[in-house]
């Protein structure tokens, strides 16, 4: 509780509604699209006309409806893990906060689990090993490296896009964490020379988009959802994973049908196995919805 009361002191989603998303990024407050808010605005124009910067028509404008032609660059701390942001030219900033409660469970999940195990368990020939996959900035990743970093751990961060492998790296950077392998690459890629090279993992993150376009292919989440998670079933560990994620952000897929199709593709029950509404709360505004999560940790 106390990590998710951090955040938000750091955070606010203001209000969202007619396609856009109106939030507070510590000193800053970005008005930006969310084509998943298809509802009205809950609050009135005044308060949106108070954004400092606004994202429309593929560039950035200040509160003056100047265009932004210059880097705005400014960190924010999350539970004690600080992050770079800056307004990017697709219209992000460098964090997805409806992924927090992800974060917050991955710390947990890990910390509790190398406490019980102690030490001895793991040295630099049996190191503990996570791979998160789609993934950007490296949010899940920091909070991953963060939790295990006094143990002999590797993170493998992979993405496809060299500049958001670069922009995780300084992160890592700000918060001294130097147990993480970089990696561009195209996931299913990458995924598949893990699996020749008898690779084992006892974490997989996976976050893919509902759909990305890659140099040589593209990425549909219905369609290329099975190849995935085999996949990933080969990386697990044999003695078992420690724990599975997969976060869905496809407004069309059924939470329950999604989490049946997991739970058959890595035959584990569903009774183990947890769904979790990737909603972005507001105080004064309407909540947002972000997609689905499955996740598991073995007991």
């Amino acid at each position: 509780m106390q990590k998710i009361e951090t955040f938000y002191r750091n955070y606010d989603l203001i209000d969202c509604g007619n396609g856009r998303r109106l939030e507070r990024f510590g000193d800053y407050v970005i008005d930006r699209p969310a084509p998943q808010a298809l509802i009205d605005r809950k609050l009135d124009a005044f308060v949106w006309h108070r954004a400092d910067f606004r994202f429309e028509e593929d560039r950035w404008l200040d509160n003056k409806d100047t265009e932004v032609t210059g880097d705005v660059i400014w960190d924010i701390e999350v539970a004690n893990i600080y992050f770079k942001l800056r307004l990017s030219q697709n219209g992000q900033l460098g964090i997805f906060p409806e992924q927090f409660i992800n974060w917050v469970w991955l710390d947990a999940v890990i910390t509790d689990h190398l406490k019980k195990l102690g030490t001895k368990l793991y040295n630099e020939e049996k190191k503990f090993n996570v791979l998160n996959t789609f993934s950007y900035t490296g949010g899940a990743s920091m909070f991953c490296a963060s939790a295990s970093k006094k143990f002999a751990s590797e993170i493998c961060h992979v993405d496809g896009s060299k500049s958001s492998v670069n922009w995780a790296g300084e992160n890592a950077k700000m918060n001294g964490l130097k147990n993480i392998r970089w990696i561009v690459d195209d996931v299913m890629t990458f995924m598949k020379r893990e699996v020749k090279r008898e690779k084992f993992y006892d974490g997989i993150i996976l976050d893919p988009p509902a759909f990305g376009r890659g140099k040589n292919k593209t990425w549909t989440f219905n369609k290329d959802l099975q190849e995935l998670l085999s996949t990933s079933k080969s990386l697990m560990s044999p003695a078992g994973p420690l724990f599975f994620l997969i976060s869905c952000h496809d407004q069309d897929i059924e939470s329950t049908g999604l989490r049946d199709f997991v739970s058959d593709a890595l035959n584990i029950p569903e009774r183990f196995m947890e769904t979790v509404e990737l909603n972005i709360p507001s105080n004064r505004g309407n909540p947002l919805p972000c997609g689905v999560c499955i996740r598991f940790k073995k007991s």
